[in-house]
């Protein structure tokens, strides 16, 4: 697959805004870093080429924030030598193949600690499942684009991109609707897919009919964005 030049992270509206001030820092680097018991690599920012909607709901859901936050990601101002491949992606590719006993967690903190960047493994976990690693923080002159939407109540656009299972198995499956969803928050646009089968198609119908841009704020130009702006949208 061809690495895309735009990625994306789904947050807090709270550590959205934070963002465009600090940059995108991994756990590590953060004094009151919260989630400590997550199994992700603490020393790494993830970005997604579809689901940053879904990741940004869970995360306001765990913060109690009623605001989504939404950063769009230029590649070119990334150090490519510092990707590397989600190690949930791999741990699912190799699984019962690689003879690492131990349970799920067990298996995802031996690939946490072991892997390395590699952007080849970057190229893969992406095509895979949509997500990659970058190792360090993502300073505040690669964020191109903020989007902050209404969390709770949530809007339409947040309840189908919250209300699923993201795995390798059925990535394939649901690639279509959660990057059709995104490109419309960021783009205001449904995107073309030129081959389509008649389950997408019914399915992208039904997302298609929805049209109101209420409680979504797309700045431009990065930019704080107050709560009350978002909810003026």
């Amino acid at each position: 697959m061809e690495f895309p030049t735009l990625l994306y992270h789904g947050t807090s509206g709270e550590f959205a805004r934070k963002a465009l001030r600090e940059g995108l820092r991994p756990r590590s680097h953060l004094a009151d870093a919260q989630d400590s018991d997550k199994l992700s690599n603490p020393d790494c920012v993830y970005l997604t080429d579809a689901y940053p909607i879904h990741h940004a709901a869970l995360t306001c859901a765990r913060h109690r924030d009623p605001y989504a936050g939404v950063l769009e990601i230029d590649v070119l101002r990334l150090d490519s030598s510092l990707f590397r491949g989600d190690e949930s992606v791999i741990e699912q590719l190799n699984r019962d193949s690689d003879g690492i006993e131990g349970s799920r967690e067990d298996r995802l903190r031996h690939y946490r600690d072991t892997l390395k960047n590699d952007f080849h493994d970057a190229v893969l976990t992406l095509d895979r499942m949509g997500t990659v690693a970058y190792h360090g923080p993502i300073p505040v002159e690669a964020i191109s684009r903020v989007a902050i939407l209404q969390a709770d109540p949530p809007i339409l656009p947040v309840s189908w991109a919250r209300d699923i299972s993201v795995t390798v198995a059925n990535y394939h499956f649901v690639w279509m609707q959660q990057f059709a969803v995104t490109e419309w928050v960021m783009n205001d646009r449904w995107p073309r897919f030129d081959q389509m089968n008649d389950i997408y198609r019914f399915w992208l119908g039904e997302l298609t009919d929805y049209s109101s841009r209420q409680g979504i704020k797309v700045s431009e130009a990065p930019r704080y964005l107050a709560p009350a702006e978002a909810a003026s949208a």
